[in-house]
């Protein structure tokens, strides 16, 4: 086996050892009830307004670069004239961008647990922090887990979707637009896999949850 390609296949395979670590700690970050994060709420009221609007507009608009950035990254090292006859996510450098995604998805999670609740921002879509966004999100994030554990190309559409609501969280018709597409190609992807005319295609099973996961990112 080539150099490249046995790295790769280690980084696949500590993706699948860490599973169980990580879907533990995901359940952690949905039975952590706001209640625990209660005194960052009364820390941010007990801030100097024009101090919490300067804090709460860096922090969204530096969450919005840091998205575009990996939303254009990913295009850039993981895109593919045909997902059918091609698993980006073998190629070592879109290995690389897509794990370092993922890493910014999950930091921004627990970032948002103690952020949220201190500069009152849980309007905005993506920064919510309840019971049923944090349900939906511990989902999205297994789900993302299991795609780079098997190298599912979808799992690549689904971190395009995740970033991209943080990124265009300012401008929501794009945003609805944005994903709305990667919706329709995700579900004739998996009409693909399900007809067998995706030879690549790892499991069928992975982009059907993929599928389930685009519709409540």
């Amino acid at each position: 086996m080539p150099e490249e390609s046995a790295g790769v296949a280690r980084v696949i395979f500590l993706y699948n050892a860490a599973f169980p670590p990580m879907a533990f700690a995901a359940l952690a970050y949905v039975i952590l009830a706001d209640a625990v994060f209660a005194v960052n709420r009364v820390i941010g009221k007990r801030l100097h307004p024009r101090v919490r609007q300067l804090t709460r507009a860096g922090y969204v608009y530096l969450n919005t670069a840091l998205a575009i950035v990996l939303n254009l990254t990913l295009w850039t090292y993981c895109g593919t004239d045909d997902a059918c006859a091609e698993q980006p996510l073998h190629r070592r450098t879109c290995l690389l961008v897509a794990s370092l995604a993922l890493a910014g998805i999950l930091a921004a999670r627990a970032m948002d647990r103690v952020f949220v609740p201190m500069l009152d921002i849980e309007e905005l879509p993506s920064y919510e922090t309840r019971l049923r966004s944090r349900v939906a999100h511990g989902i999205v994030v297994c789900v993302l887990w299991m795609c780079m554990a098997e190298a599912e190309v979808l799992g690549l559409v689904l971190l395009l979707a995740v970033t991209a609501r943080r990124a265009l969280v300012l401008a929501r018709p794009l945003a609805v637009v944005y994903i709305a597409t990667l919706r329709l190609y995700a579900l004739l992807h998996t009409s693909w896999v399900l007809n067998n005319d995706c030879p690549e295609a790892t499991t069928k099973r992975m982009p059907v949850a993929v599928l389930a996961a685009l519709f409540v990112v």
